[in-house]
């Protein structure tokens, strides 16, 4: 053959019909495409509306849920008082028929059994009066897992459905837009395969070259397009989420008022059904949070240091929640917690200033974290130091200045202090003192104390013999102590904990009318002159402030 016959193009038909055939094929794809755009269009409205729907299903659940909660705590407060009412009646009872007045016992009887039908009456119409939330022996109604039961879980489950469907009708969207990009980039195909039908030579050649080598990409774009996975999220995998934030909620609830057994079950079970979440769904991130929180709490709720692979196993779990994208400055500063009792110190003094970046809104919670963390690593100076800036900041964000942050720093300082940590109890002092400061003066700082408070004892009744422990049922203690120099306009502020937990309702405040000098004899228990309830068993202390600084500090017990 002719070398020269070998480099001659081919023939005009030739190149006609693999061009018509370049062309169709490249029709053909669009097809394709535009059937799979519209496919991925649906989708991606369908989950989108399905979102919308569980958005709404939150919003109505939420709404319904404070509504609800609303309606059960006001039959729960006509309960209690109704129930006080019925206590003061049957006791007069008691007392007339001791005394041998018959009517009038016969009369407070029959105004009590009254009373009793009456509150038996409201607990018909009243979900937290009935079981399985009320308790008939102790007349107690558990508000916590009626909140869970009823706001918490629903809500978060409705929540979690929402965002995994708008996760789904995301994908499809990305989808149909890379379609749209792909039928757009083929009619460049067509137009250049068209062009090259009216062109001769080298210049056809390019064209269809050209053409050809987009349209092969093309197909390349879209079969991945098609293949890539949409997130199936298996609805059980929300439901034992939002079931073990159920059991965290409740947990997180309980522990700070000495349920330390109840609140490790709860926080084991929550632990469980992350870790099966976890298992229909490995990147869940949520859960591996949720998990981490819940590891973190049943650790510290053991003596510490005896869960140390508790601490660990949080520490990798928060870790991996932050590799999926779940960072924040709370997430921080619990990782710098668990960081910190895991023996992991340096780092976790990085993670709890990295919160304080992450969230500088929370200047005061964080703030007081990480000098709690300085102290424990011997670093004194600095924790005062971290201590003040929070304070200071308080003092300055009033609105950012919770009770519960001061609490929740002085809990940390009382489940420390078997460590025994040099410069704790002065920091939980200061932080005491600026909390009330705060709270009835508005500055951070105590005013100097003038006046002489001591000799701070105890009785069973105003004047009695000063005891340190009280047997079950006693209602009221009296407080004394002697007094020089307290001045007219004085704050006088009494805080009573127990068990390490700060009562409220026992606790009061009173600016000083007149100079006082000598016994001041106040009554804990009985706020207006009478009470029909206990103080419940356990560990009590008292703290006097005068003017913000902590004065006085006693003790006693009630078996």
């Amino acid at each position: 053959m002719n070398p020269t016959a070998r480099r001659m193009p081919l023939a005009e038909e030739t190149w006609k019909r693999i061009l018509v055939l370049l062309i169709a094929g490249v029709a053909l794809l669009g097809a394709v495409v535009g059937f799979l755009q519209v496919d991925a269009g649906a989708h991606a409205a369908r989950y989108s509306r399905d979102a919308r729907a569980a958005m709404l299903r939150s919003v109505a659940k939420s709404s319904s849920a404070i509504v609800r909660y609303a309606y059960e705590r006001e039959r729960l407060a006509a309960y209690y008082a109704l129930g006080a009412e019925w206590l003061i009646e049957r006791d007069r009872a008691v007392a007339a028929a001791a005394a041998a007045a018959s009517a009038d016992a016969a009369a407070h009887a029959q105004s009590a059994n009254r009373l009793f039908e009456a509150m038996e009456a409201g607990r018909s119409i009243s979900t937290l009066l009935t079981a399985p939330y009320f308790d008939e022996a102790t007349f107690a109604a558990d508000v916590v897992q009626f909140n869970v039961d009823y706001f918490t879980v629903p809500s978060l489950l409705a929540s979690e459905q929402d965002e995994a469907l708008r996760a789904q009708s995301t994908v499809w969207g990305n989808k149909a837009e890379r379609y749209v990009v792909t039928l757009t980039v083929l009619a460049v195909s067509l137009f250049l395969f068209g062009l090259a039908t009216t062109l001769r030579g080298g210049l056809r050649r390019l064209f269809a070259v050209v053409g050809s080598s987009i349209s092969a990409a093309l197909v390349a774009f879209a079969v991945a397009t098609a293949l890539a996975a949409a997130p199936a999220v298996p609805n059980e995998s929300l439901t034992y989420y939002a079931d073990a934030a159920g059991d965290l909620t409740y947990a997180s609830y309980v522990a700070p008022v000495g349920k330390s057994g109840v609140a490790v079950e709860r926080a084991t079970r929550a632990i469980d059904l992350a870790t099966q979440a976890i298992d229909l769904r490995p990147d869940y991130a949520a859960a591996f949070e949720l998990r981490a929180m819940a590891r973190l709490l049943a650790a510290e709720q053991s003596p510490i240091h005896a869960s140390a692979a508790g601490f660990g196993a949080a520490v990798a779990d928060f870790d991996r929640a932050i590799a999926l994208g779940r960072d924040s400055g709370s997430l921080e500063d619990l990782r710098a917690r668990a960081l910190f009792f895991a023996g992991r110190t340096n780092d976790a003094l990085v993670a709890a200033r990295r919160a304080l970046v992450l969230s500088p809104e929370q200047e005061l919670r964080f703030g007081l974290h990480l000098a709690i963390l300085l102290l424990g690593a011997g670093k004194e100076d600095e924790a005062r130091r971290e201590a003040e800036v929070a304070l200071v900041w308080a003092e300055g964000h009033p609105l950012g200045s919770d009770p519960v942050t001061f609490r929740e720093a002085v809990l940390i300082f009382d489940r420390l202090a078997p460590l025994g940590w040099p410069g704790r109890e002065a920091l939980e002092t200061r932080i005491k003192e600026a909390f009330v400061s705060l709270t009835h003066l508005g500055v951070a700082t105590p005013l100097p104390l003038t006046a002489r408070l001591n000799s701070l004892t105890f009785s069973a009744a105003a004047g009695g013999e000063a005891g340190a422990s009280f047997p079950a049922g006693t209602q009221t203690v009296a407080m004394r102590f002697e007094a020089s120099g307290l001045a007219v306009g004085a704050l006088l502020v009494v805080q009573v904990s127990r068990d390490g937990i700060e009562q409220t309702s026992l606790g009061w405040a009173e600016v000083l009318s007149s100079p006082t000098t000598g016994t001041v004899e106040r009554t804990i228990g009985a706020r207006g002159g009478k009470t029909v309830f206990d103080l419940v068993p356990g560990a009590y202390t008292v703290e006097v402030y005068v003017s913000g600084a902590l004065a006085l500090r006693g003790a006693f017990t009630v078996e």
